[in-house]
């Protein structure tokens, strides 16, 4: 599911990215100031999506930090 998650949370991104580069500008600085603080549903929406994805491998506890020595 995390996967497919994020997937979509990329696909809405750009998607958007591309309705703002070709369509038009906004029509009121109202509707700009609207579409700027709904942009921070997406940092909630990024944290949902990392909440529900799983690590690829699982780090082991007795797991050293490489420190350079062996």
């Amino acid at each position: 599911m995390g996967n497919v998650l994020l997937w979509t949370f990329v696909a809405m991104l750009t998607l958007i990215y591309v309705m703002a580069v070709f369509g038009p500008p906004p029509p009121s600085e109202r509707a700009l100031a609207l579409s700027g603080v709904a942009g921070w549903l997406f940092v909630a929406w990024g944290y949902w999506i990392d909440r529900h994805r799983e690590p690829v491998t699982p780090l082991a506890d007795n797991r050293r930090l490489s420190s350079g020595t062996r």
